[in-house]
């Protein structure tokens, strides 16, 4: 039994032998040499770390990590003091701007209120049935013609302005239309002279009572009346009372190869007409004799009308607007070609 027993233990023996020379042939050659974990710091250790025994590694714990020495202190480094400082950087100014156009504003003082028109003073006072004292002032400074056709206008305007031509009674516009005729009075002595009705008459009775020529043509010593009509002549009141018209008439013939120098001419004496009212229309009988030794042809007549109504009694002649001229056609020994022509375009002052 004892010797059983030691051959085992001789067997077990062995086998670490031959265990222990394997796992030492695996191990790298300097593997059974003992190293420090870091071997820059090892040589920088102090000498009483130096004497310590090197912990041999047992070739048993070959799978174990090498000790670590704690108490290694890792060389002193030089530490440099930094001053950190922020300095906040200067403001920039802001860039300017870019340019613009220059905007300039010129103000100027409103132009003081332009006072009323007289007329306009005049109408408001009217419209206000202001005193008759108020209507006239603003009115001095014109003329007396001038004053009294704009208040005839003015009193009109506001007589409409209140209600309407169509609300006045009958009363209250016979009344108007009698002022309106009163200025048309007024200022037809400032109008143009105008003959309004020129014609070959066979027969003439008043104002608008005539029998007009178809045929304008007349034989050596024919008599022929001409009725002309005239407008816008003047009426002045007489030192008797009533009213008077003084015109003053001119007829001249050419013919039909002469036009500057008559045939016949004949001048009727200043005419003066009385009347109890300013007249409204008036007219002319031009009567004259185709003389008997005419040759036949075409010929021209020509009327002549002056108002010298209004004319100084020492004036030799009358303003051109106090004078009108018109034209009438005729024929003798034979049947005229064309017919007579007066047409208001005819009618303009003598030159």
């Amino acid at each position: 039994m004892r010797g059983r027993r030691w051959l085992r233990i001789g067997n077990v023996g062995l086998t670490a032998c031959l265990l222990s020379g394997c796992l030492r042939g695996a191990l790298p050659p300097d593997a059974d040499k003992p190293r420090s974990v870091v071997p820059a710091l090892a040589a920088q250790e102090s000498p009483a770390a130096a004497k310590r025994p090197d912990v041999v590694l047992s070739d048993y714990q070959v799978s174990q990590s090498p000790s670590v020495k704690l108490d290694v202190q890792a060389p002193a480094i030089p530490v440099k003091t930094v001053q950190l400082r922020i300095e906040s950087p200067e403001p920039t100014p802001p860039a300017p701007p870019a340019s613009l156009p220059e905007t300039r504003m010129d103000i100027r003082p409103a132009p003081p209120a332009k006072p009323d028109a007289p007329s306009v003073q005049a109408l408001r006072a009217l419209l206000e049935h202001h005193p008759d004292e108020e209507v006239r002032e603003p009115l001095k400074r014109y003329d007396p013609a001038t004053r009294a056709a704009l208040l005839v206008l003015l009193e009109s305007v506001a007589q409409i302005e209140q209600g309407g031509v169509s609300q006045l009674s009958p009363r209250d516009l016979a009344a108007w239309m009698e002022r309106l005729n009163g200025l048309t009075t007024l200022l037809r002595s400032k109008a143009q002279l105008i003959l309004d009705k020129m014609c070959f008459c066979s027969r003439i009775e008043s104002f608008g009572q005539f029998k007009a020529l178809e045929n304008t043509c007349f034989q050596p010593g024919e008599e022929v009346h001409v009725y002309v009509q005239v407008r816008n002549f003047a009426s002045r009141s007489g030192k008797r009372g009533g009213y008077a018209t003084a015109l003053k008439g001119k007829l001249e013939i050419f013919d039909e190869y002469n036009s500057e120098k008559p045939f016949m001419c004949w001048n009727s004496q200043l005419h003066t007409d009385f009347s109890w009212t300013p007249r409204q229309d008036y007219f002319v009988n031009f009567r004259f004799q185709v003389p008997r030794k005419c040759p036949p042809g075409s010929y021209t007549v020509y009327i002549t009308v002056e108002d010298w109504t209004e004319a100084a009694p020492d004036a030799n002649e009358v303003p051109k607007p106090r004078i009108a001229r018109s034209s009438l056609d005729f024929r003798v020994g034979s049947p005229i070609t064309r017919q007579p022509s007066a047409n208001i375009a005819d009618v303009t002052p003598a030159r």
